[in-house]
């Protein structure tokens, strides 16, 4: 997982699917249950995915919303998609 997470990383701005691969083997856990890893890589991936330099557009008005939103059954919608 860390080495996942540093690969995309240091791929910035120039990550391509490619770089998500080994990090998608990390996280899933092949038996329908989130691994202990998936959590906590979640504020890493949301840190990557809010700078402007790497990753997907949009990612910063829903990480406001998460911020922003109380409501829990609003909060899980906005949480899937961030992931």
């Amino acid at each position: 997982m860390p080495r996942a997470l540093r690969r995309l990383a240091l791929g910035g701005g120039a990550a391509t699917e490619e770089h998500c691969y080994p990090l998608s083997f990390c996280l899933a856990a092949g038996n329908g249950r989130v691994p202990s890893a998936a959590t906590a890589a979640l504020p890493f991936l949301v840190a990557l995915a809010a700078d402007p330099g790497t990753l997907a557009d949009g990612v910063v008005p829903l990480l406001e919303r998460w911020r922003a939103e109380t409501d829990p059954a609003m909060r899980l919608p906005v949480l899937l998609q961030l992931g």
